[in-house]
Protein backbone atom coordinates (compact mmCIF):
# COMPACT_ATOMS: atom_id res chain seq x y z
CA UNK A 1 0.00 0.00 0.00
CA UNK A 2 2.79 2.44 0.90
CA UNK A 3 4.67 1.59 -2.31
CA UNK A 4 1.53 2.22 -4.38
CA UNK A 5 0.98 5.64 -2.77
CA UNK A 6 4.62 6.60 -3.32
CA UNK A 7 4.53 5.61 -7.03
CA UNK A 8 1.31 7.56 -7.67
CA UNK A 9 2.69 10.65 -5.92
CA UNK A 10 5.93 10.59 -7.93
CA UNK A 11 4.12 10.10 -11.24
CA UNK A 12 1.85 13.07 -10.64
CA UNK A 13 4.69 15.24 -9.38
CA UNK A 14 6.52 14.72 -12.70
CA UNK A 15 3.73 16.28 -14.79
CA UNK A 16 3.10 19.94 -15.59
CA UNK A 17 -0.64 19.81 -16.25
CA UNK A 18 -1.68 21.18 -12.84
CA UNK A 19 -1.64 24.77 -11.63
CA UNK A 20 -0.44 26.11 -8.31
CA UNK A 21 -4.02 25.88 -6.99
CA UNK A 22 -3.78 22.10 -7.03
CA UNK A 23 -2.02 19.74 -4.69
CA UNK A 24 -1.67 16.02 -4.13
CA UNK A 25 -0.63 14.27 -0.96
CA UNK A 26 -0.22 11.13 1.07
CA UNK A 27 -1.67 10.50 4.50
CA UNK A 28 -0.98 7.93 7.21
CA UNK A 29 -2.46 7.58 10.66
CA UNK A 30 -4.22 5.57 13.32
CA UNK A 31 -7.87 4.57 13.14
CA UNK A 32 -9.53 4.19 16.56
CA UNK A 33 -12.94 2.75 15.80
CA UNK A 34 -16.00 1.35 17.52
CA UNK A 35 -19.76 1.24 16.85
CA UNK A 36 -23.01 2.94 17.76
CA UNK A 37 -25.86 0.44 17.93
CA UNK A 38 -29.38 -0.28 19.11
CA UNK A 39 -30.28 -3.60 20.74
CA UNK A 40 -26.81 -5.00 20.17
CA UNK A 41 -23.65 -5.83 22.10
CA UNK A 42 -22.67 -3.37 24.84
CA UNK A 43 -19.40 -2.65 26.61
CA UNK A 44 -17.42 -2.80 23.39
CA UNK A 45 -13.75 -1.89 23.11
CA UNK A 46 -12.32 -0.06 20.09
CA UNK A 47 -10.25 -1.58 17.32
CA UNK A 48 -6.90 0.14 16.84
CA UNK A 49 -6.08 0.00 13.14
CA UNK A 50 -4.45 2.02 10.41
CA UNK A 51 -5.54 4.47 7.74
CA UNK A 52 -3.45 5.28 4.67
CA UNK A 53 -4.29 7.08 1.47
CA UNK A 54 -3.72 9.63 -1.25
CA UNK A 55 -5.44 12.99 -1.69
CA UNK A 56 -6.12 15.76 -4.20
CA UNK A 57 -7.04 19.35 -3.25
CA UNK A 58 -8.09 22.41 -5.22
CA UNK A 59 -7.41 25.65 -3.37
CA UNK A 60 -9.44 28.82 -3.92
CA UNK A 61 -9.18 31.91 -1.74
CA UNK A 62 -9.11 30.56 1.84
CA UNK A 63 -10.96 27.36 1.05
CA UNK A 64 -10.04 24.10 -0.54
CA UNK A 65 -12.15 21.27 -1.79
CA UNK A 66 -10.66 17.85 -2.16
CA UNK A 67 -11.04 14.13 -2.40
CA UNK A 68 -9.19 11.14 -1.04
CA UNK A 69 -8.82 7.41 -1.57
CA UNK A 70 -8.00 5.65 1.70
CA UNK A 71 -7.49 2.17 3.02
CA UNK A 72 -9.10 2.18 6.45
CA UNK A 73 -9.46 -0.43 9.20
CA UNK A 74 -12.60 -0.33 11.35
CA UNK A 75 -14.20 -2.60 13.90
CA UNK A 76 -14.59 -3.31 17.59
CA UNK A 77 -13.97 -5.93 20.25
CA UNK A 78 -16.45 -7.60 22.58
CA UNK A 79 -16.06 -10.35 25.17
CA UNK A 80 -17.42 -13.75 26.09
CA UNK A 81 -18.21 -13.46 29.81
CA UNK A 82 -17.86 -16.61 31.93
CA UNK A 83 -20.37 -17.17 34.72
CA UNK A 84 -20.84 -19.69 37.49
CA UNK A 85 -23.83 -22.02 37.92
CA UNK A 86 -25.85 -19.16 39.42
CA UNK A 87 -25.17 -16.85 36.49
CA UNK A 88 -22.72 -14.65 38.35
CA UNK A 89 -19.62 -13.45 36.44
CA UNK A 90 -16.47 -15.28 37.44
CA UNK A 91 -14.18 -12.49 36.27
CA UNK A 92 -12.92 -14.42 33.26
CA UNK A 93 -13.59 -13.17 29.78
CA UNK A 94 -12.28 -13.92 26.27
CA UNK A 95 -12.27 -11.44 23.38
CA UNK A 96 -14.24 -11.65 20.15
CA UNK A 97 -13.00 -9.41 17.34
CA UNK A 98 -15.21 -7.83 14.68
CA UNK A 99 -13.00 -6.43 11.91
CA UNK A 100 -13.94 -4.51 8.77
CA UNK A 101 -11.50 -3.12 6.20
CA UNK A 102 -12.71 -0.45 3.79
CA UNK A 103 -11.76 1.59 0.79
CA UNK A 104 -13.07 5.07 1.59
CA UNK A 105 -13.62 7.99 -0.77
CA UNK A 106 -14.13 11.15 1.32
CA UNK A 107 -14.98 14.49 -0.28
CA UNK A 108 -14.18 17.51 1.92
CA UNK A 109 -14.57 21.25 2.07
CA UNK A 110 -12.04 22.99 4.33
CA UNK A 111 -11.31 26.53 5.48
CA UNK A 112 -7.63 27.40 5.85
CA UNK A 113 -5.89 30.41 7.39
CA UNK A 114 -2.20 31.21 7.64
CA UNK A 115 0.68 30.92 5.21
CA UNK A 116 4.03 29.55 6.38
CA UNK A 117 2.26 28.11 9.41
CA UNK A 118 -1.40 27.38 8.87
CA UNK A 119 -4.48 25.80 10.41
CA UNK A 120 -7.58 24.35 8.82
CA UNK A 121 -11.00 22.93 9.65
CA UNK A 122 -13.57 21.24 7.50
CA UNK A 123 -16.43 18.83 6.96
CA UNK A 124 -17.20 16.21 4.36
CA UNK A 125 -19.11 13.18 3.23
CA UNK A 126 -17.62 9.69 3.40
CA UNK A 127 -18.65 6.93 0.99
CA UNK A 128 -16.96 3.61 1.74
CA UNK A 129 -16.86 0.09 0.34
CA UNK A 130 -15.96 -2.93 2.46
CA UNK A 131 -13.21 -5.18 1.07
CA UNK A 132 -12.67 -7.48 4.06
CA UNK A 133 -14.85 -8.48 7.01
CA UNK A 134 -13.97 -11.07 9.64
CA UNK A 135 -15.13 -12.22 13.05
CA UNK A 136 -12.39 -13.83 15.14
CA UNK A 137 -13.60 -16.21 17.86
CA UNK A 138 -11.76 -18.20 20.55
CA UNK A 139 -11.94 -22.00 20.28
CA UNK A 140 -12.12 -23.93 23.56
CA UNK A 141 -11.29 -27.49 24.52
CA UNK A 142 -13.47 -29.59 26.83
CA UNK A 143 -12.01 -27.79 29.86
CA UNK A 144 -12.84 -24.34 28.39
CA UNK A 145 -9.18 -23.59 27.76
CA UNK A 146 -8.54 -21.49 24.65
CA UNK A 147 -6.58 -23.61 22.19
CA UNK A 148 -6.73 -21.36 19.12
CA UNK A 149 -8.62 -18.62 17.34
CA UNK A 150 -10.97 -19.15 14.40
CA UNK A 151 -11.43 -16.49 11.74
CA UNK A 152 -14.83 -16.45 10.04
CA UNK A 153 -15.36 -14.28 6.96
CA UNK A 154 -18.53 -12.18 7.04
CA UNK A 155 -17.80 -10.34 3.79
CA UNK A 156 -20.77 -11.91 2.01
CA UNK A 157 -23.13 -11.03 4.87
CA UNK A 158 -22.29 -7.48 5.96
CA UNK A 159 -23.59 -4.49 3.98
CA UNK A 160 -21.04 -3.65 1.29
CA UNK A 161 -21.62 0.11 1.02
CA UNK A 162 -21.36 2.59 3.88
CA UNK A 163 -22.05 6.31 3.89
CA UNK A 164 -21.01 8.69 6.64
CA UNK A 165 -19.88 12.18 7.50
CA UNK A 166 -16.68 13.62 8.89
CA UNK A 167 -15.34 16.68 10.69
CA UNK A 168 -11.65 17.54 10.76
CA UNK A 169 -9.25 20.05 12.31
CA UNK A 170 -5.53 20.34 11.79
CA UNK A 171 -2.52 22.44 11.03
CA UNK A 172 0.88 22.38 9.43
CA UNK A 173 3.70 24.31 7.83
CA UNK A 174 5.11 24.78 4.35
CA UNK A 175 8.55 23.62 3.25
CA UNK A 176 10.23 25.28 0.23
CA UNK A 177 6.88 26.69 -0.93
CA UNK A 178 5.75 23.56 -2.80
CA UNK A 179 5.62 21.06 0.07
CA UNK A 180 3.61 21.14 3.26
CA UNK A 181 3.51 18.92 6.34
CA UNK A 182 0.03 18.41 7.80
CA UNK A 183 -1.17 17.03 11.12
CA UNK A 184 -4.91 16.47 11.60
CA UNK A 185 -7.56 14.90 13.78
CA UNK A 186 -10.69 13.52 12.14
CA UNK A 187 -14.00 12.31 13.59
CA UNK A 188 -16.14 10.05 11.41
CA UNK A 189 -19.62 8.61 11.91
CA UNK A 190 -21.68 6.42 9.60
CA UNK A 191 -25.20 7.36 8.53
CA UNK A 192 -25.97 3.87 7.27
CA UNK A 193 -25.92 0.56 9.13
CA UNK A 194 -23.71 -2.42 8.33
CA UNK A 195 -26.49 -4.76 9.49
CA UNK A 196 -29.04 -6.22 7.07
CA UNK A 197 -31.27 -9.29 6.68
CA UNK A 198 -28.20 -11.56 6.74
CA UNK A 199 -26.12 -9.78 9.37
CA UNK A 200 -27.70 -9.02 12.76
CA UNK A 201 -31.10 -8.16 11.20
CA UNK A 202 -32.77 -7.04 14.44
CA UNK A 203 -30.43 -4.10 15.10
CA UNK A 204 -28.61 -1.16 13.57
CA UNK A 205 -24.82 -0.96 13.70
CA UNK A 206 -22.98 2.18 12.63
CA UNK A 207 -19.24 2.83 12.55
CA UNK A 208 -17.62 5.57 14.63
CA UNK A 209 -13.93 6.38 14.32
CA UNK A 210 -11.33 8.93 15.36
CA UNK A 211 -8.19 9.36 13.27
CA UNK A 212 -5.05 11.29 14.21
CA UNK A 213 -2.82 11.40 11.14
CA UNK A 214 0.14 13.05 9.48
CA UNK A 215 0.63 13.77 5.81
CA UNK A 216 2.68 15.55 3.19
CA UNK A 217 1.32 17.51 0.22
CA UNK A 218 2.91 18.80 -2.96
CA UNK A 219 1.55 21.93 -4.69
CA UNK A 220 2.09 22.03 -8.43
CA UNK A 221 3.91 25.05 -9.89
CA UNK A 222 2.00 27.27 -12.29
CA UNK A 223 3.54 26.83 -15.75
CA UNK A 224 1.00 28.79 -17.72
CA UNK A 225 0.62 32.11 -15.92
CA UNK A 226 1.83 34.92 -18.26
CA UNK A 227 1.71 38.71 -17.98
CA UNK A 228 2.00 41.13 -20.96
CA UNK A 229 5.05 43.39 -21.28
CA UNK A 230 6.13 46.06 -23.78
CA UNK A 231 5.34 45.17 -27.38
CA UNK A 232 4.07 41.76 -28.19
CA UNK A 233 6.42 39.94 -25.83
CA UNK A 234 5.14 38.20 -22.73
CA UNK A 235 6.99 37.54 -19.54
CA UNK A 236 6.40 34.54 -17.36
CA UNK A 237 5.49 35.46 -13.79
Amino acid sequence: MKQFIFIVLMMLASTNIFSQNNSIGIRSGVSISTIASKHFLSNNSPRIGIVEGISYDYFFKKHFIGGEVNYEQRGFKNYIIFTDYNGNPTGRREPVYFQFDYLTFPVKLDYRFGNKFFAFAGIGILPAYVIKANTILPVFDQNFVVIREEKISTLNSVSKFDLGGLAEIGGGFTVREKFSINISFRYQRSFTSISNNQYFPSTEIRHISMQPSIGIKYSFPNKGNYQPTIGNQKKRS
